[in-house]
């Protein structure tokens, strides 16, 4: 989470007008290797995953969201995701608008991805919308424009409170941050480390405990996702891009290439 959002998320007295309109709601059991792609829509995303875990690219950054996480993507954002190539993705999918009773032209101040530690009562309401828009009785939307102010209620006043959650969160945000800036060099997981001034060990077994991956895969997939920009541009040779996304060694990037994207890196140079 940025500064800016921890700052919004310390002030949320303009919250208190947020109406909430929900296009649709639906839960969505995904196939391995499933892909999207959504341009810059009029409507905002909010993702809570069940199962599984997903490499999600918003305005071209990259995030990793797993197990436990939502993932909002305003209006007017372009939005890029990809699931695991061996588990299924289980999700709630919730599109909808929102508005300011005051005419305030805020954004809502929420990260792009984020963790509710289990929320019961997030869970409890998620599963009451579901109900509500698979019968779709008299008045459903009225009953789920409710549910829904309860949900981002409970995120904005309620999941954000506890300073040590806050905190957790920054860490991850902290090292997601390094690696999109420095993932051009030999990134070490003491560097990583070095810079939260904690163990090294302690910090990939955390990373990977709060993200469902390892530091070393989220290199790699910031760089392909950086590759994937270069080759499609038709401007550098294979070799130059894997140079200049980090990789010496030419195979050695293909076989990442391939593993991450199922296809060689020649593809998207076609």
């Amino acid at each position: 989470m940025d500064n800016n959002s921890l700052s919004v998320l310390n002030d949320n007295q303009y919250c208190e007008d947020l109406d909430i309109r929900v296009l649709n709601f639906e839960k969505k059991t995904l196939p391995p290797d499933w892909s999207l792609d959504r341009t810059a829509g009029k409507t905002c995303m909010l993702t809570y995953i069940l199962e599984g875990r997903a490499a999600c690219y918003v305005e071209g950054k990259p995030y990793l969201a797993s197990k436990g996480d939502f993932v909002f993507v305003p209006d007017c954002t372009a939005y890029s995701a990809h699931g695991d190539r061996k588990k299924e993705l289980a999700c709630y999918l919730m599109e909808f608008e929102y508005s300011y009773k005051s005419g305030s032209g805020s954004e809502l101040p929420l990260p792009t991805v984020f963790n509710a530690e289990s929320d019961i009562v997030l869970n409890d309401l998620y599963k009451e919308m579901e109900r509500t828009w698979e019968f779709k009785a008299r008045g459903y939307r009225l009953m789920s424009r409710a549910i829904a102010l309860q949900i981002f209620h409970e995120l904005l006043f309620r999941t954000y409170r506890a300073q040590n959650t806050c905190k957790q969160s920054n860490r991850i945000e902290i090292i997601k941050e390094y690696v999109h800036k420095h993932y051009r060099n030999n990134i070490q997981l003491e560097d990583v480390a070095e810079i939260l001034n904690l163990n090294p060990v302690y910090t990939g077994s955390y990373f990977k405990k709060r993200t469902g991956y390892s530091i070393k895969q989220y290199i790699n997939h910031v760089r392909i996702n950086q590759a994937k920009n270069l080759l499609a541009s038709g401007d550098y040779t294979v070799t130059e891009v894997a140079q200049m996304c980090g990789y010496h060694d030419i195979f050695y990037f293909s076989k990442v290439f391939k593993q991450i994207e199922g296809v060689s890196p020649s593809y998207f140079q076609q």
